[in-house]
């Protein structure tokens, strides 16, 4: 994708930990290896999806998530996450 520089890209693809790029509306541009593994999707699929395919209803508002983020310069939140077939995922 055009808007990673080269070390990013690297370190994103090859992570061993589950990676999203998320737009600010919450679709997902691009999902690393290891979150198609997690989420049992491939990357079309991801990419396909917005953020909200993947998170339990009600766990996360988006919008206010970013907002948080751009007011304070971070933001800390729990999130549940789900696989298509609606299985949870359980925290490690």
């Amino acid at each position: 994708m055009t808007y990673m520089n080269s070390s990013f890209r690297s370190f994103f693809e090859y992570s061993t930990d589950s990676m999203l790029l998320l737009a600010a509306n919450g679709n997902i541009l691009d999902g690393n290896a290891s979150a198609c593994r997690l989420f049992k999707a491939t990357r079309e699929q991801l990419r396909a999806s917005n953020y909200s395919v993947i998170t339990a209803t009600g766990s996360i508002n988006f919008s206010e998530l970013c907002e948080q983020a751009e007011q304070c310069g971070n933001t800390t939140v729990k999130i549940h996450f789900k696989r298509s077939n609606d299985e949870f995922l359980q925290p490690k």
